[in-house]
């Protein structure tokens, strides 16, 4: 999804604050947490809510071990409860662990490039990091327990990079649990990189839990980490009427231990009608789909026809992901309703499952 998506889940909050200008600046509006929330549901993770301009929450995040139902596993293959298919991913040279928290040093084709865990108590870490690269994905995890998980006034931990705060994420209202982490925002929207990053220059990003007035917290459950990933290789998607790239996709994703290639991506105006695609039998898949740079409020809504439990709404701007169990051959139509969006492009992606 990207940042239009993200626009309701805090407004009360952030209309409240009487911010420095720093974080005045980078408020960018409201938060809709409604769609935020289905948008994970889809995605079977439970990523934090990014607030601020120029961030997209990307389908990764916790990868805690899922319900597995019983007699769903045999000795080659595990099915978690949503039917998709489920292995635990051993330990690897370059892992950053730490309590049972774990980032991985590769997570698809997206590989490690530094991380840190803090102890808990510790509500500010900071990493230091000369870019290689600008196309990056971020991983920003906070745990304040105790707190109100439907409040608007619960904690959140702010980015800050090179001494400027450029967004927040809400933290989670219970202690962390075990298992593996993962980049779960994305700060390049245009497919040209995160604009605060300079190769070759040092940055450093610090990770700070902050109240609902923005002031730093300090709380002996607190616990904070943070990563950053250099992306692998991705897929453009132009917008027809600009020729310009309006977003990146992986060319492969990873959910529940398993790779998923990119095999089918459709592209188009949103006035120019449905899109549609095959979709494979007898294997897993996940589709990929929504609409870029919708403005919020401005359009209709974007649906998927003819998956597994039915019809799957991305709202009214950004992108969201369905898994789908293993079934017999079909098809799937993106469609929108309303008004139509003056500018960016839909899209419709299929991923199969490589192994």
């Amino acid at each position: 999804m990207n940042t239009t998506e993200l626009r309701d889940e805090l407004s009360a909050r952030v209309a409240s604050i009487d911010a420095p200008p720093s974080m005045s600046s980078a408020v960018a509006g409201k938060i809709r947490a409604t769609k935020r929330r289905r948008a994970a549901a889809a995605a079977g993770v439970a990523c934090a809510v990014a607030v601020l301009t120029g961030v997209t929450v990307v389908n990764a995040g916790r990868s805690t071990a899922p319900v597995l139902p019983a007699g769903r596993a045999t000795s080659s293959v595990m099915v978690a409860a949503d039917g998709m298919p489920y292995r635990p991913v051993p330990p690897s040279p370059g892992d950053v662990v730490r309590d049972g928290l774990r980032y991985r040093a590769q997570v698809g084709d997206d590989r490690l490039a530094v991380a840190t865990i803090g102890a808990v108590g510790q509500s500010k870490v900071t990493l230091n990091w000369t870019p290689t690269t600008t196309r990056v994905s971020l991983a920003a995890d906070c745990w304040v327990p105790g707190t109100d998980a439907t409040s608007d006034s619960r904690p959140m931990v702010w980015v800050v990079v090179d001494g400027r705060r450029t967004f927040g994420v809400s933290c989670n209202a219970s202690s962390a649990p075990a298992g593996d982490l993962g980049p779960s925002l994305d700060p390049d929207v245009t497919g040209t990189g995160w604009d605060q990053l300079v190769v070759g220059r040092v940055a450093t990003i610090m990770l700070e839990v902050v109240d609902s007035k923005g002031q730093p917290l300090v709380n002996p459950d607190a616990q904070v980490a943070a990563a950053i990933y250099a992306k692998g290789p991705q897929r453009d998607v132009t917008d027809p009427s600009t020729g310009k790239v309006a977003l990146q996709v992986p060319q492969v994703r990873e959910y529940q231990g398993y790779r998923y290639r990119l095999d089918s991506l459709a592209v188009g105006r949103v006035s120019a009608g449905p899109l549609r695609r095959d979709t494979p039998a007898g294997k897993p898949f996940i589709v990929f789909f929504g609409t870029t740079e919708t403005p919020v409020g401005t359009a209709g809504s974007t649906h998927v026809d003819g998956l597994t439990d039915g019809s799957v709404n991305a709202g009214d701007g950004g992108q969201t992901t369905a898994n789908q169990p293993a079934r017999p051959a079909g098809t799937i139509t993106l469609r929108h309703e309303g008004a139509t969006p003056k500018r960016g492009v839909q899209l419709l992606a299929i991923y199969t499952l490589a192994g």
